[in-house]
């Protein structure tokens, strides 16, 4: 089927100060996706007036019925750029990454999990566009919103746990290799029940955690960053009190986490120790073979994004603890566990 039969040509438009009167407008029926192609004159300088997320733009745009527009894409061309203005509500597609996947990690992006701004230059979308067999700027944004929503799988963790438990061990099994890890108790940064934000490989946008005495920060040296309870901690990690040295043990990233409250960066790295992981806790694992969105248990709303190539791995003590681990970081950081494959052929 042509992507374009998936899309329905938005006629009689209202006019509107905001933008251009020669903007045509179309709408991705199966996801409420409204992508508009902007006229002459549009400017990233006015666009910003339109708002911080999709609430605050359809005060300025009052044709946006929330029941038919779940989600605005904004087309246009400025200096020698092709630029792109994503809104979304929905914590299932978050903006920042949304942008991302159109362009292929080729623009320029900004933003967060509501709305985003991406950037790419003229002539390196004339050679995406050329090698997707595609001349209409038009046409390869319709190209890629199809592709976003249907070459993705989605896991819900807890139920995925669940109904595939004899898929799950079946799989390989790995563990960590006996390099350095380390740790932050939550408290230690800031004081208990507070909220901030932690951004990490597979969710850019971040994810709001409360503080409490049984939550923990984890740091790998490759820039992986996810907390974690501490009875699964104890479980996984021999912990110490040797404090962390940033420089010699770690030196790919500064970790910090954000205070929602303040807005505030705090480098977590100096209240940071080591820990060794366990040679008795593993994981079971598999490579991806599509892009990938893995909602956890503790927050279903929120997503871990793999792309092909990358892994997603299962806790072997719970199931319905799945999350994704890049491919760099997989090869460098696990190893099979030779012990546990040879018991289960027997």
């Amino acid at each position: 089927m042509d992507k374009k039969d998936l899309f329905t040509k938005q006629e009689n438009m209202p006019e509107t100060e905001f933008l251009p009167k020669d903007t045509k407008y179309d709408l991705y029926d199966g996801e409420g996706v409204l992508v508009a192609m902007l006229g002459k004159g549009a400017r990233e300088s006015q666009l910003e007036e339109l708002g911080e997320d999709l609430p605050a733009l359809r005060e300025k745009l009052g044709f946006l019925d929330p029941e038919k527009y779940r989600y605005v894409l904004m087309i246009w061309r400025e200096h020698e750029e092709v630029r792109a203005l994503f809104f979304s509500e929905d914590s299932h597609v978050r903006a920042l990454e949304f942008l991302n996947a159109v362009f292929s990690d080729a623009a320029l992006v900004k933003g967060d999990s509501f709305k985003a701004l991406a950037k790419v230059s003229t002539a390196i979308l004339w050679v995406r566009m050329e090698e997707a067999g595609l001349a209409d700027l038009a046409d390869y944004f319709r190209e890629k919103v199809v592709e976003y929503f249907q070459d993705c799988d989605s896991v819900i963790a807890g139920e995925y746990g669940k109904r595939h438990l004899e898929d799950i061990k079946r799989m390989s099994k790995f563990r960590k290799r006996h390099i350095t890890w380390s740790y932050v108790r939550s408290t230690d940064v800031v004081e208990e029940g507070q909220l901030f934000r932690l951004r990490t490989l597979e969710n850019e946008s971040g994810s709001e955690i409360a503080a409490a005495q049984d939550l923990y920060i984890m740091i790998g040296t490759q820039g992986e960053v996810y907390h974690i309870a501490r009875s699964k901690f104890e479980a996984s990690y021999e912990a110490s009190e040797e404090p962390l040295d940033i420089f010699s043990q770690m030196t790919v990233f500064l970790p910090e986490i954000e205070v929602v409250s303040t807005g505030e960066y705090i480098d977590i790295d100096e209240v940071a120790h080591i820990c060794y992981p366990r040679r008795d806790a593993g994981i079971y694992a598999k490579e991806l073979e599509r892009r990938t969105k893995v909602y956890p248990v503790y927050d279903p709303d929120k997503y871990f994004l793999g792309k092909k190539g990358d892994f997603m791995a299962i806790r072997m003590d719970d199931p319905t603890d799945i999350y994704i681990i890049q491919r760099n970081i997989f090869h460098r950081t696990y190893e099979v566990d030779e012990e546990a494959e040879t018991g289960s052929a027997r």
